[in-house]
């Protein structure tokens, strides 16, 4: 059996799950059939809701597999499962059109029709689940037989069901002896699993064989993933059935609130009702006269609203025809062609812009040196001479939009004010000359400067039609659902300018509150300001509030609502409070900049958040924003992902170049690409939505008011920053939507976006020396990160998991150390999977990384990024063995650093001679052979154990071998004294085989000894991964916790550990960790093999079960030694394995070997 496809199978979440579950707890043993039988066509018979079906589907989909799936089923449902209606069907339709209609097809009809869409023989796995009576089954099996392939594997569901009428039981006893091979699995009812006969000897499947010790061990694996898959198919229904709940309870109390206020009137209006019988009389001739011209009004309106529903139909059949012709358009060869040429187009615009400018400025020369000279008069001056000169010399600088620095040299003061004299009387020719002259140097630019004007088309083409794009994906169902709710733009070329009815927001704000009574109560202190400026546009601020109140959580925020003088319905829908909410409102239109810095002034968190109206935030957006501030003191600005409405990505961070233009770094790309989520410095970040510490604020006085009314504000707010000794840097966890331009519009050349221009040059001038270093630009090569020193590209098996066990959370520690140290940090791991928050937490602290389906396989991944990189990290031999030859090949220049993690050679070596075994021992052979290759290869090796590093020396004394000793935070210990800890632990993560085998010999061999001693401790065991036999240990002085999320709730009140290893290699974690806690530790010479531990000192140390035994007991009852060793492990700790300790170490490391030339490593091959 293949283990990588046994641990896939243990990874695999189903992506569909519905009820019924009775087929759940056989996904995982689906999910790893359909890898290692490969069949050319799958069918299956009775697909219900889907669980069974998508699940192979899937796994198809994952292994990239060339097989074809069909389900069978009417799709109405029988006796045994129920019956139901087409609702089912078109679900279980819509979801595999979704996901797999390119190898999956759904044929609804009866078994017996459907077995004439096949031909005899072509079947290869068929899943036999419709009625399960005796003879239905045996009826359907008979039926398939014949389009069965020689060899081909059958499933039967619910072979353990003897009630209702089932006799699939039946069937199964009769099967199992005419075909030998095969298996039963007895959890979730039963799953019965044969192979016909004639399978091609790479097609038979020996776990088939009931004689086969390979058969046992599977129906235990499986039966542990199936019940692990149940009790994730019983969360989520949980969880669904919870949601429902709470939607019922709040219905409930906002009935219950609803008829409590309409008691309330009702008595009022009694009151009012017997107040007012006096004067009903008279009111009731006036209500007759009202009536009346109530009458006519609604005639009128009637009226006015069937011409403006025609009006609106045939505006929105206008707008359709006009945005179908616009597709059209862009999808056409044509415009695709012509691309390249429109694009130099824009190249070419700019510039004559300018050439009006400096016509202009010549002119107005003209006439300031000689006021005398009529204009208009014609001179017969040609001045040809001149006009050469000029041409040649004006302008010569190597940008294409230059500066205007004619003022300041002196050197061509007489050659312009003669050209200016000629200018006076020929201005028409001079601008010609100017026009033609700057032309001939934008095309020259194009050329030249694009390094090959085939790439600069290619490249254009890629900017405006990339490839992998799936825009609509990146949007949660929640800003969808806003987004259709308040009538929004779907789409960033899409404007809206219809504001909304007042019965309308009505509802809007009665629902907003309704939301809002769920949020947890106020806290005294204010932990995040949220400044929100607005004018007008009532529609886009009530749509991001209510993103909000859905979208921040539990985060103890305040908002701030700055008013610059709306005239919509503003002011009416905030003249009434919000939970959260301050309202207020300047007394004049001030613009944006000034309406910040105003509304800041009343901020009371510990943050200010700037967002503007036009916003939807995501689930989590605020937490990035203030986390990533919490966790770095020197960062001082962060900015979050802005997201397009329909789902592409509109800025990553941006990007400023020496001449002060902004670069929205990967705007209209797939906001899903790698480089576009991880933390990272930017230049500067768009204000749509920024946090800043509001001390950091206050200290440098808000946005700087040279740049009001707006624009260029928050690039100027982040050079400030960084000038104060802060970072700047983008969180693409913090995601928002941003419908760009709904307040200032998108036009450069009018309203308040005329300013960007302005305030650009105000920008240069002001940064002038700063911006010298920042370059041009460049599409090809964009600064993303201008911080980073070097490149450190890290492949390892997993995306790490620093919970869950002691190798990942080295990997996780080491990847924040070197990105610390200033590199950039790309990871690959081996399965290229997103491993969901594990991966989030990578980006989230700054690690890019890279995985399917933004790059196909792992080798595509490797040569894309190996290239980058100044020193690739290969981790653990089993992948750096089949990769080491292809980063050479793609990196020759790099530094191969290969990552032992522990010597898997030496492990498998000991185990072999543990339990003495002739295979153990061969595998042990090949694994030595391959690893010390690798080793030879590479061009370092790190190593954890100092016992291994002096084997290597003489094993291959010409590696380069470095220590990178194991990473540890240091905790310390808690305040739990030593009388009141109790108990001896072990923590291990149990998918590693020396582990399992510990516990098993502490609980046989030393746990006997110190019971039969009357010691009072309990032994906890945890760690992740638990099996059956571990799990089964638990008694009354056992405790089996399993996985622990958080260490210090163990070592906080336990007395000791033990680390009983008998195998093993490398440096064990579980040890360093407890002595990072103060807890002591008792551990066997394996265990503290290679860590620099002394006996008696910083640790305890036996081989012998009845020596351990009595270290235990000893180590129990004598304070005085306990603190010691714990006081002697802590320092050792922070000496040796502490982030501060291996960061130096790494350093010192990386720098040494960057430092090395072109060494016999590569020189020999």
């Amino acid at each position: 059996m293949k283990k990588n496809l046994l641990l896939e199978a243990a990874n695999f979440t189903p992506a569909s799950l519905e009820t019924p579950g009775a087929w759940c707890g056989h996904i995982p043993f689906a999910s790893w059939l359909i890898r290692v039988f490969d069949p050319g066509i799958f069918v299956e018979l009775g697909t219900h809701s889907g669980n069974s079906y998508f699940s192979f589907c899937q796994s198809v989909q994952e292994a990239n597999l060339g097989t074809k799936c069909y389900a069978v089923d009417t799709w109405q449902g029988d006796e045994h499962a129920g019956f139901y209606d087409d609702e089912i069907f078109f679900k279980v339709n819509r979801y595999n059109e979704d996901h797999y209609a390119g190898f999956s097809c759904l044929l609804r009809m009866t078994f017996d029709d459907g077995v004439r869409c096949f031909s005899g023989g072509s079947i290869d796995l068929l899943h036999i689940d419709g009625l399960h009576t005796y003879e239905a089954v045996k009826h359907d099996f008979e039926t398939w037989l014949p389009k069965l392939a020689p060899g081909a594997i059958v499933l039967f569901h619910d072979t353990n069901v003897r009630e209702r009428g089932f006799g699939v039981w039946k069937l199964w006893e009769e099967l199992q002896a005419r075909y030998p091979k095969n298996i039963e699995f007895l959890h979730s009812h039963g799953l019965g699993v044969l192979q016909l006969d004639g399978a091609a000897d790479t097609k038979k499947m020996v776990w088939l064989d009931p004689h086969s010790a390979e058969q046992q061990p599977l129906k235990d694996y499986f039966s542990v993933l199936g019940r692990k898959q149940l009790e994730y198919f019983e969360l989520v229904q949980t969880n669904i059935h919870v949601a429902h709940l709470k939607e019922a309870i709040a219905e409930r109390d906002a009935r219950i609130a609803h008829l409590k206020e309409a008691v309330a009137e009702r008595d009022v209006r009694i009151t009012n009702l017997n107040r007012a019988m006096a004067e009903r009389d008279a009111r009731i001739a006036n209500l007759n006269e009202a009536m009346a011209g109530r009458d006519a009004q609604i005639e009128h309106l009637k009226k006015d609203n069937f011409l403006r529903g025609e009006w609106a139909l045939r505006i929105d059949r206008e707008l359709k025809d006009a945005e179908n012709l616009a597709a059209k358009i862009k999808t056409s060869n044509s415009w695709r062609i012509t691309l390249p040429f429109r694009e130099i187009r824009r190249w070419l615009t700019y510039p004559r812009v300018q050439f009006q400018k400096y016509a202009q400025i010549i002119l107005e020369t003209g006439r300031k040196f000689y006021p005398r000279i009529n204009p208009g008069k014609k001179t017969k001056m040609t001045h040809k001479s001149i006009m050469a000169k000029v041409a040649s010399e004006f302008p010569r600088e190597k940008s294409l939009y230059p500066a205007d620095r004619h003022a300041q040299n002196t050197d061509k003061a007489a050659m312009f004010r003669n050209f200016a004299y000629f200018a006076l009387f020929n201005p028409r020719t001079v601008f010609n000359l100017m026009r033609l002259h700057m032309m001939k140097k934008a095309w020259m630019f194009l050329v030249n400067n694009s390094w090959n004007f085939q790439k600069f088309i290619r490249r254009s083409e890629e900017l405006y039609f990339p490839q992998a794009r799936k825009p609509k994906e990146n949007l949660s169902e929640v800003i969808l659902s806003l987004i259709s709710r308040y009538h929004l733009p779907q789409s960033s070329g899409e404007n809206l300018s219809v504001s909304p009815g007042s019965a309308e927001m009505d509802i809007w704000t009665k629902d907003l509150r309704m939301l809002a009574k769920g949020l947890p109560g106020e806290s005294n202190t204010i932990k995040v300001s949220v400044v929100i400026p607005v004018h007008n546009q009532i529609r886009f601020t009530v749509a991001c509030l209510h993103s909000i109140y859905a979208n921040t959580g539990d985060s103890n925020y305040e908002i701030i609502i700055a008013d610059d003088n709306s005239t919509d319905m503003t002011p009416e829908v905030f003249k009434n409070d919000f939970p959260r909410v301050s309202y207020f409102r300047s007394k004049k239109n001030v613009g944006f900049l000034l309406n910040c810095n105003s509304a800041a002034q009343h901020a009371l968190g510990q943050y200010i958040v700037l967002l503007n109206n036009d916003t939807l935030v995501y689930p989590g957006w605020l937490d990035e924003l203030v986390r990533t501030m919490d966790q770095d003191a020197s960062i001082g600005l962060v900015g979050s992902k802005l997201i397009y409405p329909e789902g592409m990505l509109q800025e990553a961070g941006g990007i400023v170049f020496e001449n002060g233009d902004g670069w929205n770094y990967g705007r209209f790309c797939d906001a899903s690409l790698p480089q576009f989520n991880y933390l990272r410095d930017a230049d500067y970040c768009s204000g749509a939505s920024v946090a800043i510490p509001a001390k950091l604020w206050r200290q440098l006085g808000g946005f700087d008011t040279r740049f009001s009314p707006a624009y260029y504000e928050d690039t100027d707010l982040a050079f400030r920053v960084r000038e104060a000794g802060y970072r700047v840097v983008y969180q693409p966890l913090s995601e928002v939507v941003h419908f760009e331009g709904i307040s200032n519009g998108k036009s450069v050349h009018s309203g308040i976006k005329k300013y960007q221009m302005k305030n650009q040059q105000k920008f240069c001038s002001k940064w002038k020396d700063v911006l010298k270093t920042y370059g041009a630009c460049y599409p090809e090569a964009l600064p993303v990160d201008r911080t980073v020193k070097r490149r450190v590209l890290v492949i390892d098996a997993i995306t790490p998991m620093p919970d869950k066990d002691s190798g990942s959370m080295d990997a996780y520690n080491y990847m924040m150390i070197i990105k610390n140290l200033g590199y950039h940090v790309t990871f690959i791991p081996e399965n290229m999977v997103f491993f969901d928050e594990y991966t989030k937490d990578l980006q989230r602290k700054g690690v890019e990384c890279v995985y399917l389906p933004c790059v196909s396989s792992l080798r595509k991944a490797v040569e894309r990024y190996a290239p980058e990189a100044d020193i690739v990290m290969l981790c653990r031999v089993n992948v750096a063995a089949p990769l080491i030859d292809l980063v050479r090949r793609c990196a020759p220049r790099a530094k191969i650093l290969f990552d032992t993690v522990d010597l898997h050679f030496l492990r498998e070596t000991r185990e072999a001679e543990l339990f003495n075994s002739c295979s153990l021992a061969d595998k042990a052979a090949g694994t030595r052979k391959v690893e010390l290759g690798v080793i030879r290869q590479a061009d370092a090796t790190a190593l954890r154990s100092t016992y291994e590093m002096e084997l290597l020396k003489e094993i291959v004394p010409d590696a380069r071998l470095l220590n990178f000793p194991i990473v540890r935070k240091v905790h310390g210990p808690s305040p739990v004294a030593w009388k009141d800890r109790r108990d001896v632990v072990f923590i291990g993560g149990f998918a590693h085989p020396p582990n399992a085998d510990a516990v098993k010999y502490f609980v046989s061999e030393v746990w006997p000894i110190l019971r039969d001693s009357g010691f009072s401790e309990r032994f906890i065991i945890a760690g992740s991964n638990m099996p059956d036999e571990i799990a089964e240990l638990a008694a009354d002085d056992i405790v089996v916790r399993g996985f622990v999320e958080d260490l210090s709730d163990i070592f906080g009140k336990c007395r000791l550990s033990v680390a009983p290893l008998r195998y093993g290699a490398g440096m064990k974690g579980k040890v360093v960790t407890s002595l990072s806690y103060g807890v002591p530790c008792v551990a066997t010479q394996i265990a503290a093999e290679g860590s620099g531990l002394v006996h008696n000192k910083n640790i305890l140390v036996a081989d012998d079960a009845t020596k351990m035994a009595g270290m235990i007991r000893q180590l129990c009852n004598d304070q005085r030694l306990w603190e010691k060793l714990s006081q002697s492990g802590l320092s050792f700790c922070e000496e040796r394995f502490s982030i501060k300790a291996t960061r130096e170490i790494i350093d010192k490391a990386f720098a040494e070997l960057l430092a090395t030339g072109c060494e016999n490593k590569v020189c020999r091959q």
